[in-house]
């Protein structure tokens, strides 16, 4: 299983509907792990490592969509 306290992980989140005035953030995946702020279970944050980079993911749930985009490192 992947560490993801060690992730290299880089995301630029989106709160697209929903969540008022949010601003996007980058955000460093291993900060996500056991942060009640994201509050995401581990089987999410693991497929969001091993999603490709450039790659996006819409989370959606009752107060409204999040759109994850892993970083391209260069």
């Amino acid at each position: 299983m992947t560490d993801l306290k060690n992730s290299q992980s880089i995301l630029l989140v989106q709160w697209i509907e929903g969540y008022g005035n949010a601003q996007p953030r980058v955000v460093h995946l291993k900060d996500m792990v056991g942060n009640h702020e994201w509050d995401l279970e581990l089987e999410f944050l693991l497929m969001l490592e091993d999603m490709q980079e450039g790659k996006t993911y819409d989370y959606c749930d009752p107060s409204g969509i999040v759109r994850f985009q892993k970083a391209i490192r260069g």
